[in-house]
């Protein structure tokens, strides 16, 4: 069957349509899935919740390029979340080895290696300034490392450079803080808290942070206020915290609302002799007598 002349005329065949409708008609084109890209894969796992087959996909492009040295920076990575604590460190020297300039895999590796070998992660940070001194996420791991240690002023030191690379970096501004906490420097401190509120006011370290050092300097009014802040967001902290809020809320008057913060700090710490103290004493100014004391017997008990 030969085409007519125009792909508008009428079709050879007899069918009544014109030729382009009928056996004219162009075919669609193929179409070709997209090669989806294994990090891409990993990623959504990972959001997923389900790490294994974020591993499962890197495996599977490695075997097509055993060489990616990215890819097997990324098993490291996914390995360390896993908590393969063997895998982890051998992937990430393994990536390195194929890419030695990798700051991201030196920083990776200081963080794999921080709870076992400190000395050794310290090394891995050192090399990723080596290489690139503007390094914000090396610096900012040194610094946790020496306030770790006990060296506040080394500590600072490492923020404040990585600061200038990276001047709102709310972790950052949170440990700097912490670090000028320790070395008296309590104004720039509460400074550094503000800053990382002003932008998140849902923060919950930099509120803690905060609330603790307004309590440190007696002001215990605001002291107060920042921890409600903090509390109505997050509640899930340790006895000593849910102490300073009642001591904070007691100095102020508000001893109904210290009483049930001393009471949750008793129900997460009972072996405190301390709480159980602080806990008699605002019942008993409460003039709840016969409350106040199986408290401070607990105390004795305990001491």
């Amino acid at each position: 069957m030969l085409p007519p002349p125009s792909r508008n005329a009428p079709c050879p065949c007899g069918s009544g349509k014109r030729y382009k409708e009928c056996h004219g008609a162009l075919p669609s084109p193929t179409s070709v899935p997209p090669i989806e890209d294994p990090l891409a894969r990993a990623q959504s796992a990972l959001q997923a919740g389900h790490p294994a087959d974020a591993l499962a996909a890197l495996e599977s492009a490695l075997d097509a390029q055993p060489e990616s040295a990215e890819l097997r920076r990324e098993c490291a990575r996914i390995a360390w979340t896993m908590g393969d604590r063997g895998r982890a460190p051998a992937d990430c020297r393994a990536a390195l080895e194929r890419a030695p300039a990798d700051v991201t895999a030196w920083n990776l590796l200081g963080e794999i290696l921080r709870p076992d070998d400190a000395a050794g992660a310290e090394a891995a940070w050192r090399r990723a300034l080596e290489i690139d001194p503007g390094s914000s996420g090396a610096r900012f791991h040194l610094g946790n490392l020496y306030r770790e240690r006990g060296d506040p002023r080394a500590a600072r030191r490492e923020y404040e450079r990585a600061l200038a690379v990276t001047p709102e970096h709310p972790g950052l501004l949170n440990n700097l803080g912490l670090a000028l906490e320790a070395t008296g420097e309590r104004d720039r401190a509460e400074a550094c808290y503000e800053r990382v509120l002003a932008a998140n006011p849902l923060h919950p370290d930099s509120l803690g942070n905060l609330a603790s050092s307004l309590f440190e300097r007696e002001a215990y009014r605001p002291s107060a206020s920042t921890y409600e802040r903090l509390f109505a967001i997050r509640r899930d902290v340790p006895a000593p915290i849910w102490v300073r809020r009642a001591l904070a809320q007691q100095r102020v008057g508000d001893l109904p609302s210290a009483e049930a913060s001393f009471s949750e700090a008793a129900r997460l710490a009972p072996d405190d002799a301390r709480i159980q103290q602080n806990l008699g004493t605002v019942r008993f100014e409460l003039q709840r007598y016969a409350d106040a004391e199986p408290a401070w017997l607990r105390m004795l008990e305990l001491r």
